[in-house]
Formats: structure tokens, C-alpha cells, sequence
């Protein structure tokens, strides 16, 4: 698994589900469903 930067990835504007997932150490489905019941600290960028 790569390590994050976690200052490289606050400035970036989109991350993949894959790269989230990674991260948070969870999957991708999880992370999925959680976007869809606006159940993650992510904020909306639009």
C-alpha cells in the first residue's frame, strides 16, 4: 500500500474512490455508500 501525504492530497481537488478508500483504510463500497448518505466528512466541492 502507498503511503499518503496528507498535505499533497489537501491540495488536490478530486481523489478517487479507490484513493479514499485506501487511505481511510476502508473499501470501495464502503466508501460509496457513504457518499451516497452524505455519511463522510467530505465536502462538496460545486
Amino acid at each position: 500500500m502507498n503511503e499518503f501525504n496528507p498535505e499533497t492530497i489537501l491540495k488536490e481537488k478530486n481523489i478517487t474512490i479507490k484513493k479514499a478508500a485506501e487511505m481511510m483504510g476502508k473499501s470501495e463500497q464502503f466508501i460509496r455508500i457513504g457518499l451516497r448518505n452524505n455519511r463522510l466528512p467530505f465536502r462538496n466541492s460545486s
